[in-house]
């Protein structure tokens, strides 16, 4: 790489992972790389490949849990479908499906006595299909999933050969509390980390002696270990090749390069409304982020 003091760049892994950069005044053998670390996936419901399936006079999807979904909030919501669409061409589209398309409903509470107490008692694999229309899914005036995506794309049906698909709450994120004080939205876990140190980067001067990076991880939330996630060498071989351009390259940048891990999720663990403060959670969030750096 030929890179000039103050030039920004950034490096994309399979579509969903992220490292861009500030070069530094100096190289790092001398100032280091100063980092900060997030993830773009979230908690969500994955679209099986093969994805439809008909009982009762309903037409559904199937679905596979991705991360750490906590099940029952995804019930009686407007639902839709999002993700990224590979064509017989090579090429990957990205599509949204608009509008209220899927819905995971609730059992009555007649057919479900011990709701209220017990919680929802769902399975994944049976429970957590969400509902896209009525009838069979091969009687001929139905759509289907490939049908709606090669209009979203406006390409033929045969041309899709893979997808990786999830599900998407329709409803907007907005201010609330008292003041409009609050953001109530979905995926806050870890956009929201992602949003502020993109902005930070973005507002970033160009003079800074070191290199400041931004590493945004996708597939944080199954563990890591694809060669997209932390666990990879994705972000240690864009730092060698940073470094690499210096002409101090060959000294170690390692002992002179600070992280900051940043999550949403973790800001509020210890927050369960039995009395604690949440004045005290952030306390103790701020002293942990601080050691981390």
């Amino acid at each position: 790489w030929q890179l000039t003091p103050g030039c920004r760049r950034f490096v994309v892994r399979g579509g969903g992972t992220v490292v861009a950069f500030v070069a530094g005044g100096e190289p790092p053998s001398e100032s280091g790389f100063v980092l900060v670390g997030a993830h773009t996936d979230s908690p969500n419901l994955r679209i099986k490949p093969l994805a439809e399936v008909s009982a009762n006079g309903y037409r559904q999807l199937g679905i596979e849990v991705y991360g750490g979904v906590i099940w029952h909030t995804w019930l009686d919501r407007d639902l839709s479908i999002a993700g990224r669409v590979t064509l017989a061409s090579g090429q990957s589209r990205l599509v949204r499906l608009d509008g209220a398309l899927c819905r995971i409903p609730n059992l009555a509470i007649h057919l479900n006595r011990e709701v209220n107490t017990a919680g929802p008692q769902l399975n994944a694999q049976t429970h957590l299909m969400p509902l896209l229309g009525l009838g069979k899914s091969d009687e001929g005036h139905r759509r289907g999933l490939p049908a709606l995506l090669s209009e979203a794309l406006s390409v033929e049906s045969s041309e899709i050969v893979s997808f990786d698909l999830c599900l998407y709450d329709v409803t907007p994120a907005c201010l609330g509390g008292e003041s409009s004080e609050l953001i109530f939205a979905p995926r806050l876990d870890n956009l929201a980390s992602c949003h502020a140190a993109l902005t930070a980067l973005l507002a970033a001067g160009s003079t800074a002696a070191a290199t400041r990076v931004v590493a945004l991880y996708d597939h944080e939330e199954v563990g890591s270990q694809s060669a997209a996630g932390a666990k990879s060498r994705f972000l240690s071989s864009v730092l060698d090749r940073v470094a690499g351009a210096y002409r101090d390259a060959g000294r170690d940048a390692t002992g002179m390069s600070r992280s900051l891990s940043s999550s949403i999720g973790r800001a509020f663990e210890g927050l369960v409304f039995d009395g604690k403060k949440l004045s005290e959670t952030l306390a103790g969030v701020g002293r942990s982020l601080s050691s981390s750096a």
